[in-house]
Formats: structure tokens, C-alpha cells, sequence
């Protein structure tokens, strides 16, 4: 999202969330590379601290806030695709000790099994489990101009 107004107030939605899906929240987690802007807006409305962890290429946390255990923390970011980074982000939380509430984002295309999952919006469009497959026969392509 290119504009910070209309991000900020999506932040704001977000922030109203997770206080009513996660009460007692006390850290917001996100990826530096892609959630860093989001994780540091929505926790700006929460008045919580805010810490990253890179995924690759292993969980770690970033240097700029190494946060303790005694922590209650929600997992931000705005689509979750396979739902692989989440979780990766969830267990290596739990492995330094935190206590992981949940994972707030705008839209998933997965349901994050085994993860408490808070979306804003269903996502626009059909979506099928890993173990799930998509209906029989070749796509069918009407109305594409190339």
C-alpha cells in the first residue's frame, strides 16, 4: 500500500482486532523484509513495542529488538499465502519462550492449520487445502485478451 493515510487506517482496523481477538497482548512480531511498516503502524495504535524475525536463512530475531519471554505475542502481516512463514515465525516464538496468541492478517489464503488465524476480509477469490484439489479438467479462460 503506497498510500501511509489509507495504510494507517487499516492499521487502526487491525489494531481494533486484535485487541478484541487477542486480549492481553503485550508484542506484535512481523517479518523485517515485508511487515516491518505494517507491524510498526498497527502496534503505534496498540501503544505496544514491536519486534522482527528473519525467516531465512534461519528464524532469528532481529537485531533491533531481541524482546524476553515473558512476552504474549500476536504475528502481523497483511496475506499470508501458503501460511509457511507464519508458522515458522509461530515456532521459532515459542521456542525462545513467548507465549504466541495468534496470527492477525488482512487476507490468508490458507487456513494456518494448527495456528489461531484473524483475518480482516475472506479472501477474494476460491481457495483449496494443500490437500485439496482444484476441479477436474484444464482451466477454462474466457474473456482473456492477449
Amino acid at each position: 500500500m503506497r498510500d501511509p493515510a489509507r495504510l494507517d487506517r487499516v492499521a487502526a482496523w487491525q489494531a481494533q482486532a486484535i485487541a478484541t481477538q487477542f486480549p492481553g497482548t503485550t508484542l506484535l512480531v512481523g517479518a523485517p523484509a515485508c511487515g516491518a511498516v505494517l507491524t510498526a503502524f498497527v502496534a503505534r495504535h496498540l501503544g505496544l513495542p514491536v519486534a522482527f524475525v528473519t525467516l531465512e536463512p534461519a528464524p532469528a530475531w532481529h537485531r533491533m529488538h531481541v524482546p524476553g519471554p515473558q512476552h504474549r505475542a500476536v504475528y502481523v502481516d497483511d496475506l499470508i499465502c501458503t501460511g509457511e512463514g507464519a508458522r515458522t515465525a509461530a515456532a521459532f516464538l515459542r521456542a525462545q519462550g513467548l507465549t504466541v496468541l495468534g496470527v492477525s492478517a488482512w487476507i490468508s489464503r490458507t487456513a494456518l492449520a494448527g495456528e489461531r488465524l484473524h483475518t480482516l476480509a475472506p479472501p477474494p477469490f476460491q481457495t483449496w487445502t494443500p490437500h485439496e484439489a482444484a476441479p477436474a479438467g484444464p482451466p477454462l479462460h474466457v474473456g482473456v485478451r492477449e
